[in-house]
């Protein structure tokens, strides 16, 4: 009797040590998700968007988390491909993320957004610009203003600023949710402002293609400008072939291609290139500066667009998990706020959009230097 009651207590003893090391054990992380392409043509994005929202979340871990849970961020690549995105997604869903980061481009929230909506948890965009999504009730969000305003402030300033009125427009069609999107708003916006687009030729990215036609067919109505809708690797190769008989006209991208990987691809042939940016990479405020210093320092380089408007959709989400405690409470939170952006408040509306500034740059002696900021966001 006495053993078998001394062996009952040394077993309940040992249940009680179990339970205890178990209540004390480290509490189950918040886990955000971020999708973007880390492999392909449009990697430059990508593998930025991954860093800044990566920082942000060490920033908080540093800090002690979201209630004292440390924050784990976890990635998958849809190297800009319709299956990859949607098991990327799947694979982010099952992993039980209370908030996905991404994806980078158009094309792929295209993807995205039918997947996550049953799922109820919050999208946030950092550089989805297509209006495609614009005034949505739903579960998507972003950072930055439209392909309207982008497009729109880029024709005003090419067609006011540099007095040009025959533009030749060439675009990406893989990425056809962004890059038609951008194609409108600038004709219609170049238009009003004086200017005319002469010519549209199209083609699709890929390693292997050669573009040499497509830039004979632009430039055959002799444009005094040609606007180039793509990521930075293709616009790169585009000037390249320009420059080799035309050394004098005017070339601008779009903020696909606003990227470090454009000045260290694209060599001599796109000294002088336009591209809109949606932020000031001259900013000496002491925000963007502490952030700067800390990008550099963890990843060995100059942070780009991408960086940033990760970077700002990642702090966006940890605030809205701080509040809420849940990726299905944030919504509430996330509309009608505004939020502290590196270089700006941002404010996003109950459609889930905001605005945000456009700067407008020309390559110089190997880097971005600031031309102009622009009047800011207009809606047309």
């Amino acid at each position: 009797m006495v053993a078998d009651a001394l062996r009952h207590f040394a077993g309940w003893i040992l249940t009680l040590a179990i339970v205890g090391l178990t209540g004390c054990g480290e509490p189950e992380p918040v886990r955000i998700g971020f999708l973007g392409s880390l492999t392909g043509r449009a990697s430059d994005l990508g593998i930025a968007g991954r860093n800044g929202a990566l920082l942000a979340v060490e920033q908080a871990n540093a800090a002690g988390g979201i209630a004292g849970r440390r924050v784990e961020l976890i990635v998958r690549d849809d190297a800009q491909k319709i299956g990859l995105a949607q098991r990327g997604v799947a694979e982010l869903l099952a992993t039980g993320v209370e908030v996905i980061i991404g994806p980078m481009t158009s094309a792929m929230a295209e993807v995205v957004l039918p997947l996550t909506k049953s799922a109820g948890i919050p999208v946030i965009a950092p550089s989805v610009t297509s209006t495609a999504f614009l005034g949505l009730d739903d579960q998507f969000f972003r950072v930055t203003a439209t392909t309207r305003e982008y497009a729109s402030a880029s024709a005003r300033y090419l067609a006011g600023e540099l007095r040009r009125r025959k533009a030749s427009v060439i675009y990406d069609r893989s990425n056809d949710t962004f890059s038609a999107d951008w194609v409108r708003h600038f004709s219609a916006a170049f238009g009003r402002a004086g200017g005319e687009v002469v010519r549209v030729e199209t083609f699709e990215s890929a390693a292997d293609m050669s573009v040499q036609d497509t830039v004979d067919r632009a430039l055959a109505p002799r444009p005094d400008s040609l606007v180039v809708v793509s990521a930075a690797v293709d616009l790169a190769r585009i000037a390249q072939l320009v420059r080799r008989t035309d050394s004098a006209l005017v070339i601008m991208g779009s903020t696909w291609a606003a990227t470090e990987e454009l000045v260290a691809i694209g060599g001599r042939a796109v000294e002088g290139v336009l591209v809109p940016q949606m932020f000031d990479r001259e900013d000496a405020s002491p925000r963007y500066q502490s952030f700067r210093s800390a990008y550099v320092e963890r990843f060995g380089e100059q942070p780009g667009y991408g960086a940033v408007v990760a970077y700002d959709a990642a702090r966006v989400a940890l605030e809205a998990l701080a509040q809420t405690g849940s990726g299905r409470k944030a919504r509430n939170y996330l509309i009608d706020h505004t939020f502290a952006g590196l270089q700006q408040p941002l404010h996003i509306d109950p459609w889930g959009d905001t605005q945000r500034d456009v700067y407008m740059t020309r390559i110089r002696d190997g880097r971005f230097s600031l031309e102009a900021k622009l009047s800011g966001p207009q809606r047309e």
